[in-house]
């Protein structure tokens, strides 16, 4: 739960801006695997959503909620 209220302070200070996984991941300080796990358990509670970047089909854009 720690993590995902970093995650979520971090979205909302940056709400506006494309912020990606990698970002998460520098953030954090961990892997991609256990990024891509911590956003698929947040975006299941809806604190957020993950979008495919336009650009980059192997990158997701993330987006905090308004529930988040």
């Amino acid at each position: 739960k720690k993590q995902q209220a970093i995650v979520l302070k971090f979205l909302h200070d940056h709400e506006g801006t494309c912020i990606n996984q990698r970002a998460i991941e520098e953030l954090m300080h961990i892997s991609n695997p256990s990024v891509t796990s911590l956003m698929r358990n947040m975006e299941e509670k809806g604190l957020l959503v993950r979008r495919r970047d336009a650009k980059d089909a192997r990158s997701y854009r993330i987006e905090i909620t308004d529930y988040g």
